[in-house]
């Protein structure tokens, strides 16, 4: 399944969606943290979940430009989930380097598609995860629904570069998801930062 197919299931709330997103990432995110990273099935289940919550939360804040740009992407909360739990754990070493998707799956080919397809790794697929989030209306707070109105009056280039950078991206990683020269990025987001801050004052 293509990412505008799967983004246009998950922004629909359509269970499909969670199911395709578990299938084509969660499995080998699972495998990878346990292969890769040690870490046990309830933690790497864990990390799994908030993974694919945060996608399905917030996909709809960002401009996906191509399958390359939407897997990186997917896998950049995964391993920003990764690290946190590495770090609750007191895990982190200076051998934690992944760069791209694309890495990851070169890393796992052989180790994990073994397990995967075998009854050494057992996945847990809950059918019924998210059944909430896809049967009831979303509901949030006063403040996020002022933060999207205020969003939403940025230019789109504002916006995007504020999203990414709460997403812990760094400026050269916008720069190239953007397609725009690093030069004065940060001074970019400082501003578009400030201008947000006056729009929330005016909601």
């Amino acid at each position: 399944m293509t990412y505008l197919e799967l983004i246009k299931l998950i922004d629909a709330k359509d269970r499909r969606g969670w199911e395709n997103l578990y299938l084509q990432y969660g499995k080998k995110f699972y495998g990878f943290a346990i292969t890769k990273w040690s870490f046990n099935e309830d933690e790497a289940w864990n990390i799994v979940y908030q993974t694919l919550e945060t996608i399905i939360i917030k996909i709809g804040d960002y401009r996906i430009e191509s399958q390359e740009h939407f897997d990186n992407l997917v896998f950049k909360i995964f391993t920003n989930f990764l690290r946190q739990e590495y770090r609750r754990l007191k895990k982190i070493s200076e051998d934690f380097q992944i760069l791209s998707y694309a890495e990851m799956e070169i890393a796992i080919e052989d180790e994990v598609e073994k397990k995967i397809t075998g009854e050494n790794l057992k996945i847990p697929f809950d059918k019924e995860f998210f059944r909430e989030y896809f049967e009831t209306e979303e509901t949030e707070s006063p403040k996020i629904t002022e933060l999207k109105k205020a969003l939403n009056k940025l230019d789109p280039f504002e916006k995007d570069l504020l999203l990414l950078k709460a997403n812990n991206f760094s400026y050269d990683e916008i720069a190239k998801m953007l397609k725009v020269d690093n030069n004065q990025l940060k001074v970019k987001h400082h501003r578009a930062k400030n201008k947000l801050i006056k729009l929330l004052q005016t909601i």
